[in-house]
């Protein structure tokens, strides 16, 4: 981690709409994986896009993804978790382009290509990260091509539909992306884009805590208005955005809540939180934060985080500003 803190970070104009006139929106740390510095978010004045400048460049995002990063399923894995955003874009490849060719942005180690054939689909990935294809491949048998989309060699109008599920929000170029993305595509294809919902209720609330930041991992932070604009000058016409609900949101409020506590223990306590290469932050805590609190007080304190802390902030998934964006986009 130490040589992390030798990074130069890079400013830039919003990537969006390309102007430089922005206002600060806040300033925060990495929660999750505890990676040093602090980090500025700020939001563009034309298309309200929240993006983080001064950011990494490119060449040195990898040192913010170590291997443990891309933790291979136990033996005995469950069926993956899919939010609402996944059930609606899997239900809708199935009946819109069944048996047809699906490319996945960003596929990590493979589920979600591998429930794609499950389904009928022909699906393969696309992933920047080898260890994270390694384990695509040799535990979920899926075709997972390690490369970035602006350097993946795939034909032009080759896919019927792409998905791209909680990627956009770490691309350092989202219309050079988008614009790839679109030439992939056949007449009549689809893109499909899940990403956090900056304008949620929760994301107003909980500030820098929030853990759909994921900072310095997430560069940019939508809304459905900057969602819908990034779309639309990518050359997708017919673009349907909008928040959807789902009970993820009481999932990702009960972990800021636990972050925002785990980090206000460590500050009372004086301890500084330095993975070492290799070390994992689980490694690092061992310990340090409630360790002398029962495994029966803490599932108790989730649940009550889950269900009830969260009762009053459900109304976000009454009123279109849940925690998750889904747009459509059609060639």
């Amino acid at each position: 981690m130490a040589e992390q803190m030798q990074i130069q970070l890079e400013v830039i104009d919003c990537p969006i709409c390309g102007i430089g006139e922005s206002r600060e929106v806040l300033r925060a740390r990495d929660l999750k994986l505890f990676c040093p510095g602090e980090f500025r978010l700020v939001a563009c004045h034309r298309c309200g896009l929240i993006y983080m400048n001064p950011r990494p460049a490119a060449a040195d995002m990898g040192r913010y993804y170590p291997a443990h990063y891309w933790a291979p399923p136990p033996p005995s894995e469950a069926p993956p978790y899919l939010d609402a955003g996944m059930r609606r874009t899997l239900a809708a490849l199935v009946r819109d382009y069944p048996g047809g060719r699906v490319l996945d942005v960003g596929c990590g180690i493979g589920r979600i290509p591998a429930l794609m054939r499950e389904r009928g689909l022909q699906a393969m990935g696309l992933e920047p990260y080898e260890h994270a294809c390694q384990i695509a491949r040799e535990h979920y048998g899926v075709e997972a091509v390690n490369a970035f989309l602006r350097d993946a060699d795939l034909p032009e109008g080759s896919f019927d539909a792409v998905t791209m599920f909680d990627v956009l929000e770490h691309v350092h170029d989202p219309l050079g992306d988008l614009r790839q993305v679109h030439s992939l595509l056949r007449p009549g294809g689809a893109l499909f884009v899940k990403v956090p919902n900056i304008a949620s209720l929760q994301a107003e609330l909980c500030g820098k805590w929030w853990y759909c930041l994921d900072i310095p991992r997430h560069l940019l932070h939508f809304s459905p208005r900057s969602l819908r604009q990034a779309l639309k000058a990518a050359g997708f016409a017919r673009v349907n955005c909008a928040a959807v609900p789902d009970s993820v949101g009481a999932l990702v409020f009960e972990t800021t809540v636990v972050y925002r506590l785990r980090d206000w223990l460590l500050a009372r306590r004086g301890v500084e939180v330095a993975p070492a290469e290799g070390q994992t932050v689980g490694e690092v805590l061992e310990g340090e934060v409630y360790a002398g609190v029962p495994w029966q007080a803490k599932r108790v304190f989730r649940w009550l985080v889950r269900n009830v802390f969260y009762a009053p902030l459900a109304v976000e998934n009454l009123v279109g500003r849940s925690v998750e964006l889904l747009a459509v986009a059609r060639r």
